[in-house]
């Protein structure tokens, strides 16, 4: 007797995703104990080949990716489940005003009971979301230039499509004129370019509906009144408020030194700068200097050779003047600002300075420098060399200077200046006095060749003198009278010298403005000066910004302690006017 095997079961194609038929057809092939193939739409029923094991593959007609099953069929088996998954839902990101594709990339966060996915839609493109249930969803989208948006979707079986939508994030434009920091009164044309380029026209503060976050470029052209103004910026999520600033435009009396003002014809608009060359040895006037003029600083520090030149770094203006003369004049800079200025003269070193022209009473309007240039540094001078000047006698501004001051420099040997005019180490020489011209307003030079590691402490002193010798020296004080002291010096890449360091009197007053009115300090601590290795790396030179006021006996000798070395604790300079030398 033969005895066959049950044939029939059913089959059913159903969503994965909430266990129901799928409303498509489907086709189903199958391999195992027998293979074939059959068309799915609702229950079928499957007769097979006999007990075992089938595979099976369900392609449905739309909507649904393909499933599989590998399933043993047995005499109790009298259905057959095969699940699919629907197709993953296209996501895509737009302008939610203009309801065009974004041309930068998005990122959506999305978010549900116990579901978390995030997301990249290409520009323009679409991201494919295979979901996980039929319910509701929040979307966070973000995206390069535009605001954050949060939106909630049901997600059903009729779901084919989500589409998302951010706004464009605005900014404030704002033109202000820049020294009051007030909107300018008159309209304007803007344009700009960057992640995107185009123009609007400002007549108040504007919105602004940028193209994305990054870098902008804008220029404003007002109506009139005012300069064009120009404006590099990062616009970021953060950004609420743009402000292009402009200037008005030039005229004289605008406090500004532009479109060809010069001192001569607009001088409350620009200063003059005038410049005086004389010799640091006492030896009269160097004529032909060249004086170039920079707004920023043309050398920079360098610890192992002393300052040096920045190559690059080229001057603004360049002044010069014949053979026969020995004084500059520059006239097209303006107020609240730092000249830098560089002096060249054929066998001299080069002397470099800075102008603060914020200092310059506008109602005088000049800005006056005497400079005592040194000569280059032979093989058999000292090492370094230091020149005080001062203010000439009665050179304005007012107040006036005084006639004469002292230049001491304390090295650990003794002392060096007018009245010491020579000092030795061990029966060497170390340093001499080179000049100390009276009622000129200086030189006080001396060289000195101190050993690494020695403290020279440098000192400036305004002795009593003769009311009938020197009538310009009584009634007129230390703090008026200009003095800066400048340190030359050889390097390892300057052996005949460079400018090292200068320590300037008046820079004291920005910090202690009180002082500059004292009228009973006549001393000057100036600087302690060290090196580190004589004639090749910087020495150091430490301003010390301090004044003192000395001891005078009744027979007009000044006494004071120069806090360096003991010797010097109750240092003496001779009155002057009992038979002391005018000049070394």
């Amino acid at each position: 007797m033969c005895i066959r095997d049950s044939i029939n079961a059913e089959y059913g194609v159903r969503n994965a995703v909430d266990n129901t038929s799928i409303e498509v057809s489907a086709t189903i092939t199958y391999t195992g104990v027998s293979s074939g193939s059959l068309s799915w739409n609702g229950v079928t029923t499957f007769t097979h080949g006999g007990f075992g094991s089938y595979s099976f593959t369900a392609v449905p007609s739309s909507k649904y990716q393909q499933g599989s099953l590998n399933f043993q069929i047995t005499s109790s088996t009298t259905l057959i489940i095969i699940y699919v998954s629907p197709l993953p839902i296209p996501i895509t990101v737009v302008d939610c005003s203009t309801r065009n594709g974004l041309s930068v990339s998005s990122s959506v966060s999305i978010s549900g009971a116990s579901y978390s996915s995030t997301l990249t839609v290409s520009a323009g493109g679409s991201a494919s979301w295979s979901f996980p249930s039929y319910s509701t969803f929040t979307f966070q989208t973000t995206a390069s230039g535009y605001l954050t948006n949060s939106q909630q979707f049901q997600i059903s079986r009729s779901t084919s499509s989500v589409q998302l939508c951010v706004n464009a994030a605005a900014v404030q434009v704002d033109i202000r004129e820049r020294t009051s920091n007030v909107s300018i009164n008159v309209g304007a044309s803007v344009s700009y370019s960057g992640v995107v380029s185009g123009s609007f026209r400002w007549s108040g503060i504007t919105t602004f509906i940028h193209g994305g976050y990054g870098s902008y470029s804008f220029s404003a052209q007002p109506d009139s009144t005012y300069t064009t103004g120009s404006l590099t910026t990062t616009i970021s999520s953060s950004t609420t408020l743009i402000i292009i600033y402009v200037e008005i435009a030039s005229f004289c009396g605008d406090l500004k030194c532009s479109n060809g003002e010069t001192a001569s014809t607009c001088a409350i608009d620009c200063v003059a700068m005038f410049f005086e060359f004389e010799n640091a040895d006492g030896k009269g006037p160097v004529n032909g200097p060249t004086v170039n003029y920079f707004t920023v600083n043309p050398r920079e520090a360098n610890s192992q050779t002393g300052p040096n030149r920045i190559a690059s770094v080229q001057a603004t203006t360049t002044r010069t003047t014949g053979t026969g003369s020995n004084t500059v004049l520059e006239e097209t800079y303006g107020y609240g600002m730092l000249i830098y200025v560089e002096a060249v003269v054929s066998t001299f070193i080069n002397f470099y300075w800075a102008a603060n022209t914020s200092n310059i009473d506008p109602s005088l309007g000049t800005y006056r420098l005497r400079v005592h240039l040194s000569k280059a540094l032979a093989s058999t001078d000292f090492n370094y060399r230091v020149v005080n000047t001062w203010k000439p006698t009665d050179a304005t501004p007012l107040p006036y200077g005084p006639t004469d001051l002292n230049l001491h420099l304390f090295h650990s040997a003794g002392a060096l200046d007018i009245n010491n005019p020579t000092l030795t180490s061990q029966g060497f020489a170390i340093g001499k006095a080179v000049a100390d011209s009276k009622q000129s307003g200086g030189p006080a030079t001396m060289d000195i060749s101190p050993n690494g590691g020695v403290l020279v402490a440098v000192w400036n002193s305004k002795p009593p003198r003769s009311s009938v010798i020197a009538p310009s020296q009584n009634g007129r004080y230390l703090v008026d009278s200009g003095s800066y002291v400048v340190f030359y010096g050889k390097t390892s890449n300057a052996a005949t010298g460079k400018q090292l360091g200068q320590v300037v009197m008046d820079e004291i007053f920005f910090t202690q403005p009180a002082m500059k009115s004292n009228h009973t300090v006549d001393l000057w601590y100036v600087s302690n000066f060290t090196p580190s290795q004589p004639g090749v790396d910087q020495p150091a030179i430490v301003g010390q910004s301090k004044f003192k006021t000395s001891t005078i006996n009744g027979a007009k000798d000044m006494f004071f302690d120069c806090e360096a070395y003991s010797y010097c604790n109750n240092f003496k300079v001779p009155y002057s006017d009992n038979g002391r030398r005018s000049e070394v």
